[in-house]
């Protein structure tokens, strides 16, 4: 279900933006959208200039902020009179030069829409079957699932570019990834979807350096960096102590036993207790486990499921952790790369829905 937003939102307020992967309406929904809804996103007030991106006012001139937030602020509306009110969903939608853009949603066991239905005004899709709303990795994912299915889809992103948090910008010819992300070649996902080759994957060091005391102390892989582990097993070692160096090795190849689904179903407590149960002191949890398990889980009481802790143990043990060598970015970019021409629309951000729509 959506809500109706009868007046604009106030200049610069934040909204929540609302996700799916997709709009495939419920037995509920269906009631109000019809067998086969085209819903159009309208900007009742504003004019476009063909060669501006920005809404201007009617003078010809930028409007102030509140009235171009009001011209900016589309409403969704359906095609259904009957069930206008209650399915309208506000959304902001800057770039776009025309007036007008349907998309049409399927109910559940409807027929999908004719081809023939699908246009593209100024190079961007303006009818789809479906609807994703996001362009992260995950909006990007099931984009190429409906791709490869042969689903008509539109893909709405908020922002001005796709990715999420997985972007890469170039300043004066440097590569600068926004916050820190990096990919693990292990992840049985990422092995279906991306092409590692192409990515141009550069790795990183199998170990750790651990920051203690003013100085850096390395732990490395057993397996990967053998001379180097066998150094950290000096009792001079600050992080924890020899026998803890051997557990490493003794979690790292447990991790390798059985298969994914069996370590996601195994009976779990919590990543400290995990740790504790394996004879790790507290010197090597405190000063190693919880700053590095922090960084991926961002608990550091570690009280994550020790199936993840399992998990993300295997995946660092059977693949590599990399960057493209154009940036993190490019994994999303590769994604995009693959999709249909104008099924993607940047800067149609989602600012008010209530519940989703489909099952």
């Amino acid at each position: 279900a959506v809500r109706s937003t009868s007046s604009p939102l106030p200049p610069r307020s934040r909204v929540k933006l609302f996700r799916a992967t997709a709009m495939s309406t419920s037995a509920a929904a269906a009631t109000a959208f019809g067998s086969v809804t085209t819903v159009t996103f309208r900007h009742p007030r504003a004019r476009f200039h063909p060669r501006l991106r920005h809404p201007l006012s009617s003078s010809g001139k930028y409007a102030s902020p509140a009235a171009a937030h009001e011209a900016t602020t589309s409403t969704l509306h359906s095609s259904s009179s009957s069930a206008a009110a209650a399915t309208t969903l506000g959304l902001r939608n800057r770039p776009s030069r025309a007036r007008y853009t349907h998309v049409t949603a399927a109910a559940a066991g409807s027929a999908p829409a004719a081809a023939s239905a699908s246009t593209v005004v100024n190079g961007v899709k303006s009818e789809a079957d479906v609807v994703i709303i996001g362009g992260g990795l995950s909006g990007l994912c099931a984009a190429k699932a409906l791709t490869e299915a042969g689903v008509d889809f539109l893909l709405l992103e908020g922002s001005d570019g796709i990715g999420g948090r997985v972007r890469t910008d170039t300043v004066d010819g440097f590569l600068l990834d926004r916050g820190f992300a990096i990919l693990l070649t292990g992840y049985p996902e990422a092995k279906r979807t991306l092409d590692y080759a192409a990515l141009d994957l550069q790795p990183f060091y199998a170990g750790a350096d651990v920051r203690f005391d003013g100085a850096f102390h390395r732990l490395a892989d057993p397996l990967r960096h053998p001379v180097d582990a066998v150094k950290s097993l000096s009792p001079a070692h600050p992080v924890g102590n020899p026998l803890d160096k051997v557990l490493v090795g003794v979690v790292r190849v447990q991790s390798l036993l059985g298969n994914c689904d069996d370590m996601l179903r195994a009976p779990e407590t919590t990543i400290m207790d995990r740790l504790k149960n394996a004879g790790f002191t507290d010197a090597m949890i405190n000063r190693f486990f919880r700053p590095f398990m922090s960084g991926i889980f961002f608990n550091p009481a570690l009280t994550t499921s020790s199936r993840l802790f399992n998990f993300v143990m295997r995946m660092l043990a059977t693949g590599q952790n990399c960057l493209p060598s154009k940036g993190i970015g490019e994994v999303a970019a590769q994604l995009e790369r693959g999709l249909p021409s104008g099924s993607v629309r940047l800067h149609a951000g989602v600012v008010g829905a209530v519940g989703e729509l489909g099952g």
